[in-house]
């Protein structure tokens, strides 16, 4: 296989690992609900703890988190290199935003940009994870754990003594970027305090019938 043909196999591979819709799929089997109609109408692992409980919340985390570490690893058994399995890691960020089977409506990407950094660069993966809990903890708003995690996984990339090769650090800025982009409408909120606390039940959403979902 030819580099060029290693490449569009790592970007498609990406891609199609990141549209995945795990939320949306564990909000139907969990609550019967579509998580893309309540709350902030993202499919993502907060979202879905707020419109379809805890349990999906969890599998989408998990879910979500293993699409970013899988793309990687994708990319790197169809011996990519290094910037190959860079930009699968970015396919797969965008992927989880806009999923083609998902009608295009997914969530933030901050677990699969978690995963991703997992399996390019585990420091950063760790710090950023470890500052995102710990902002979690203390303010109870999810968006301010995953805008934190972003800053200390740039600040890992920018740091003049990282061992980060050129393209784990392309890819670290370029998440993190993204992720600050991707929480526009939170860094709103955030503003005007109306942003929900971390397991606040999303308005509107019906209750689960009677044996669970459907």
């Amino acid at each position: 296989m030819s580099r060029g043909w290693r490449l569009a196999v790592a970007v498609l591979g990406g891609y199609v690992l990141g549209s995945v819709p795990t939320g949306l799929w564990a909000g139907r089997l969990a609550a019967g609900v579509d998580v893309r109609r309540y709350g902030s109408r993202a499919t993502g692992a907060a979202n879905v703890l707020r419109t379809a409980g805890c349990p999906a919340g969890l599998v989408t985390l998990v879910g979500d988190g293993a699409k970013g570490h899988l793309a990687v690893r994708l990319a790197q058994a169809v011996g990519a290199g290094p910037w190959g399995a860079a930009v699968a890691a970015a396919a797969a960020t965008v992927g989880h935003s806009w999923p083609v089977w998902a009608d295009f409506c997914g969530g933030k990407s901050v677990m699969t940009t978690v995963g991703a950094l997992s399996a390019i660069d585990r420091t950063a993966a760790t710090v950023a994870t470890a500052s995102a809990v710990a902002m979690v903890a203390v303010t109870r708003r999810t968006s301010v754990g995953s805008l934190t995690g972003a800053g200390a996984a740039a600040a890992c990339a920018l740091w003049p003594r990282s061992r980060m090769s050129p393209a784990a650090r392309a890819y670290t800025l370029f998440g993190a970027g993204f992720l600050v982009l991707r929480h526009r409408e939170n860094l709103g909120r955030l503003v005007r305090g109306t942003e929900p606390r971390l397991g606040e039940r999303a308005p509107g959403v019906p209750a689960a019938p009677a044996g669970g979902g459907r």
